[in-house]
């Protein structure tokens, strides 16, 4: 078993009675987790797609939301509360501001929802780092905060959308990188 925790009795130069004490991060476990990690990353580059890329998107939630309960659970942090927490101030933020035509109250009020939202992603994938000890993760939401005020500030039509996606697939490269170089989830205090 990889990276598990033992125990065992010496008895004249060799081992006795050895004693499994935390067998959390067996293979098995890891590769279906990083299974749904490949699912939601794929899923997620399909996002890219106008108008179709919203269903991608919402499979691709699914799929982050039970790998990264998957973790939280065999790591015992909190992790999905942050996630949904960080969705939901999203799309909310996002539809404030595009209802802020009529008012630049809604337009202060999303992009407050947006910052919160944006907060709650660092705690995720610092969390996320922290407990599978890959840098990479943090990486990752550097990258998607670059995507997501370019999506702020660059709401052009063919040149923004060019270059968000350009944003976006620099995003899901590094979270590509942090799925598959890590290779064990550990418990946090």
């Amino acid at each position: 078993m990889i990276n598990s925790q033992v125990d065992f009795e010496a008895s004249n130069d060799s081992a006795k009675n050895i004693f499994v004490l935390n067998s959390t991060n067996s293979s098995c476990n890891l590769s279906s987790i990083k299974m749904m990690g490949y699912i939601y990353l794929f899923c997620y580059l399909l996002y890219m797609i106008p108008i179709a890329g919203w269903f991608f998107l919402a499979i691709a939630l699914v799929f982050f939301i039970l790998a990264s309960y998957s973790i939280a659970k065999r790591a015992q942090v909190h992790l999905v509360s942050k996630l949904v927490l960080a969705c939901v101030l999203f799309f909310a933020g996002a539809l404030l501001m595009v209802l802020g035509v009529t008012s630049t109250w809604f337009v202060i009020l999303g992009f407050i929802a947006i910052l919160g939202s944006l907060y709650l992603y660092y705690k995720f994938y610092h969390t996320m780092a922290r407990v599978t000890n890959e840098r990479f993760f943090l990486y990752t939401f550097f990258a998607k905060a670059v995507f997501t005020i370019s999506i702020i500030i660059l709401p052009i039509p063919v040149i923004g959308w060019l270059i968000n996606s350009f944003f976006l697939l620099i995003a899901v490269i590094i979270e590509i990188i942090a799925w598959i170089k890590f290779n064990e989830i550990r418990t946090i205090n």
